[in-house]
């Protein structure tokens, strides 16, 4: 089968290569996909460039979220039968031609929903489903970093199931801001020193940030008491910033939380599960829409992946194989 790999760390896509590889094979309670289509995400930028928390060995293969046919299925696995359309969180090695999975990671993929949009449901609209499940109450302000992205343009369609009022996004440059509003936010801020006083009083029961630390001063500065900042990925990269002390949260009223769908995956994935299940019914339902662009081959992922990394990428990319 085709597999994209990174041979080395790089910055750009000077050691990405498409290899031939043997077609592996399912184990105990695994499931084994013919991959149709596969999402590209952030995260896969961060295994190029060779963070140490995505990337301990080379050659890498990302590839977070994927769409295709169950081809076969493991022992003990309980799964959709052999020939069923579905949808997978992979986490690593989803830009292939075949992929494994853990059949708990795996859901059937509605008749309604195409597998091009189904194929960002695992990783991006599975995440933004469960980062709004933080809202502290009903009826709150959300502020979300990186707004033109994948994950948060999901968050803009599912905002108002989870009762947001009020959704407004920060991103990175002026180009961006137009991508945004158009996936739904009231209102786009250009990321500077000014954020919070272009913010004004208002305060934000849930504060998404995906850029690691760089922000959390102006975050916690910029949450209502009772609400919560979570920090969902280090897409800037480098080491993390001092956080905020016991102190300075106590008298705030403000908490701080993580999250990585990677690692709840591992932990809760019945819950990563039931994200993806209420999301594709949602879509199967026209309750939600996506929107994709999709590049034809798996050498084009190196093109996905530097818009990605330059910050110029328009929402978001899918493989189709």
């Amino acid at each position: 089968m085709k597999q994209l790999q990174f041979t080395a760390p790089a910055p750009d896509g000077s050691a990405t290569v498409v290899a031939d590889v043997v077609d592996p094979t399912p184990g105990p309670g695994e499931v084994l996909i013919e991959v149709t289509h596969a999402g590209v995400n952030f995260k896969d930028v961060m295994v190029r460039r060779g963070d140490p928390e995505y990337a301990a060995a080379w050659p890498a293969v990302a590839g977070l979220e994927v769409a295709g046919v169950v081809r076969s299925v493991g022992p003990g696995a309980v799964a959709p039968p052999v020939g069923s359309r579905v949808v997978a969180l992979t986490n690593l090695h989803g830009l292939a031609g075949l992929v494994v999975v853990p059949a708990q990671l795996v859901v059937p993929t509605p008749a309604s929903v195409r597998d091009e949009l189904a194929a960002t449901v695992p990783g991006a609209w599975a995440t933004a489903q469960l980062l709004l499940r933080r809202l502290p109450r009903d009826g709150g302000r959300v502020l979300v970093h990186s707004a033109a992205g994948g994950v948060a343009q999901a968050v803009a369609q599912l905002a108002a199931r989870h009762g947001v009022v009020e959704l407004v996004g920060a991103v990175g440059s002026p180009g961006r801001v137009q991508a945004a509003e158009a996936s739904g936010y009231d209102e786009v801020h250009v990321r500077g020193q000014d954020l919070v006083e272009r913010v004004g009083a208002r305060r934000f029961d849930l504060v998404l940030d995906p850029l690691g630390t760089e922000h959390l001063g102006k975050d916690v500065e910029m949450t209502a008491p009772g609400g919560v900042v979570v920090l969902f990925g280090n897409a800037g990269g480098g080491a993390s910033e001092p956080l905020p002390t016991h102190p300075e949260l106590m008298s705030r009223n403000v908490g701080l939380a993580g999250f990585s769908v990677n690692a709840l995956s591992a932990a809760r994935p019945d819950l990563v599960r039931a994200a993806m299940s209420e999301v594709l019914d949602a879509m199967a339902q026209g309750e939600v829409r996506g929107a994709v662009t999709v590049l034809h081959g798996l050498d084009q992922a190196r093109v996905a992946h530097d818009a990605l990394a330059s910050g110029r990428a328009p929402g978001k990319y899918v493989i189709a194989l």
